[in-house]
């Protein structure tokens, strides 16, 4: 099976062929005109006399034939000399490509590789619209991801013990600079506003409702569940122990049947409840200055007794 490279040659050698009939057909073409012009002033200057039509079919004849031959010797000597005599101003190309190549690339990069036209270009093209397009593909962002995942694998795996310390070190102190000159009590209300602003704190309560149901409604975790409450009460009495046994059940049951009501009612009470303590959170953090310094001091004590 022929490739894509071999049948791209053919078409272009039959476009050559096809421009090289054109243009014998051209040159047949005007060497018949030429002809014809010729014949015409032979035959005017033959059958010249009395009859001024003679002269003025005589005075066409040689304009034509004149013009002709002008026109032929100036395209003939821009690429040769004409009938091989070294004529001086004839073979121009030739002789004068060198100057001719670096006048043409003075020309384009002075009027056409310029700032101002490649910006202009560039402006027009939009690369970042086109890029922004090409990554909204979730096809093309896998690629993206798989073969930056890759490359990096592989830059990793070249590293000695000793780069992947140095590089573990400098990664560390980059990331504890950027979160420590993070003000993280402006961050989260902002991001809490934003959340309240599409009402996705309510999807997202929503979603943590549906995982504590999908726990408690496992019966299976009920033992791990009722051994929870009693180590954390401390409870040693055997008695007691068995009435958690027995109630725990019917608590989580009803537990549950609260968070199903919850889930399926948009205008449940504990919802304009759970605004409420969620507004009231985002404004804490926002205005008072003891709880932004207490965010503040954890976030210190959190990044400065982290292990190494």
């Amino acid at each position: 099976m022929r490739s894509a490279t071999d049948i791209q040659h053919d078409l272009d050698l039959s476009q050559d062929d096809l421009r090289r009939l054109r243009l014998r057909r051209t040159r047949q073409a005007a060497t018949g005109l030429l002809l014809v012009a010729l014949g015409v002033l032979v035959l005017a200057h033959v059958m010249g006399g009395p009859q001024p039509a003679w002269g003025y079919l005589a005075a066409f004849a040689e304009a034509a034939t004149i013009g002709a031959l002008a026109d032929w010797f100036a395209v003939v000597a821009l690429f040769r000399h004409p009938l091989g005599l070294p004529i001086w101003h004839t073979a121009i190309i030739p002789n004068s490509k060198d100057e001719i190549g670096r006048n043409l690339g003075a020309f384009v990069e002075n009027h056409f590789i310029t700032e101002e036209a490649i910006g202009r270009k560039i402006h027009e093209a939009d690369p970042a619209r086109l890029l922004g397009q090409w990554l909204q593909d979730e096809q093309h962002t896998r690629q993206l991801g798989a073969q930056a995942a890759a490359a990096l694998g592989q830059l990793i795996d070249g590293l000695d013990d000793a780069q992947h310390e140095k590089i573990r070190a400098v990664l560390r102190a980059t990331v504890t600079r950027q979160l420590a000159g993070t003000d993280l009590s402006q961050a989260v209300s902002v991001l809490i506003d934003q959340l309240m602003q599409d009402n996705r704190h309510q999807q997202l309560l929503d979603a943590m409702l549906e995982g504590a149901s999908g726990y408690l409604g496992d019966a299976d975790h009920h033992p791990a569940i009722t051994q929870f409450l009693i180590a954390s009460l401390g409870i040693e009495s055997s008695m007691i122990k068995m009435a958690i046994n027995a109630y725990v059940p019917r608590t989580i049951a009803a537990l549950n049947q609260t968070l199903g009501e919850v889930l399926a009612d948009p205008a449940h009470r504990f919802r304009a409840r759970f605004d409420a303590w969620i507004d009231e959170f985002a404004l804490r953090l926002k205005a008072d200055p003891e709880w932004a310094a207490k965010i503040r001091q954890h976030q210190i004590e959190m990044l400065t007794s982290s292990p190494p």
